[in-house]
């Protein structure tokens, strides 16, 4: 597609999938903020969250005005599961409260935000965090704000599992759709994608050599298939998606079963040779 013809449709999922995210953590922290305002009745001890909230309009405003949404990632990564969601946590009663949850989802959070060897930086500083939370409210629990009744465990434990099991529901939900779309668009026929192109004022790049038929691909594309649909099946690409899918299944256990076989009477590999008992 064309550099110059690039609109706000062009989103990648993961573009797509991070701006969704960043939306619904700042609606978390704003609830997180009144929440914080009406158990505690108190506007400097809920400073951190009101912070919180506008490092996310930040980073809203930053991958809509300049299209960077990799900024927003690591940016909210860092400052809430290596600051906010501790401070949270010992200002919250540490474990009497919902404050575990958090670090819940703050390993949720880098898991959808980021990808290969920097998640794994992350998750692996993130769990370090995390620990060090625990062992030093344990031995030292004077550190620790315990919460200011009965009722107020019971208030922030709730809220904890309530926004924490939605955060990660819509996620999970927007994932599996976003999957189905892509899926469905790509087994979709050739009109109704163009159907699709125009309606969202996308300008795809054509190679007009599909349209020549000196390929065999062209011709099974070109000749075959319409053939097969106006003669015998007009639902054909439908039937060779679903046997190609029930094809990659069969291939997937058979690949598991020669993989465990070949296991049970693997005895030595090296360089030179591979000993079996047979």
């Amino acid at each position: 597609m064309n550099e110059q013809n690039n609109t706000k449709s062009d989103y990648t999922l993961r573009q797509i999938l991070i701006r969704r995210l960043l939306i619904v953590g700042l609606v978390i922290s704003v609830l997180t903020s009144v929440e914080d305002l009406i158990v505690y009745k108190s506007f400097l001890r809920s400073l951190p969250l009101f912070g919180l909230n506008l490092a996310f309009i930040l980073c809203i405003f930053v991958s809509r005005k300049y299209n960077n949404v990799e900024f927003g990632a690591r940016f909210i990564c860092v400052v809430t599961v290596f600051f906010v969601f501790p401070y949270i946590f010992f200002t919250n009663g540490a474990i009497e409260g919902g404050s575990s949850m958090w670090f819940v989802l703050g390993i949720f959070y880098i898991i959808g935000m980021l990808n290969g060897a920097e998640m794994v930086a992350y998750l692996v500083v993130a769990i370090a965090i995390d620990a060090a939370c625990y062992i030093v409210s344990y031995m030292h629990p004077e550190t620790v704000v315990q919460l200011s009744g009965r009722h107020a465990v019971y208030i922030d434990s709730l809220y904890g599992v309530i926004t924490v099991s939605l955060f990660i529901g819509i996620v999970t939900k927007y994932q599996i759709w976003g999957y189905e779309n892509a899926r469905k668009l790509a087994t979709e026929q050739r009109d109704e994608i163009e159907e699709y192109c125009n309606q969202k004022n996308l300008n795809p790049r054509i190679d007009k050599t599909n349209f020549e038929n000196i390929y065999t691909r062209n011709k099974i594309r070109n000749l075959l298939i319409p053939y097969i649909q106006e003669n015998f099946n007009p639902n054909i690409i439908e039937t060779i998606n679903r046997m190609s899918n029930l094809i990659a299944n069969d291939e997937l256990y058979f690949k598991n079963i020669v993989k465990q076989a070949y296991s049970d009477v693997l005895i030595d590999r090296n360089e030179k040779e591979i000993i079996f008992c047979i």
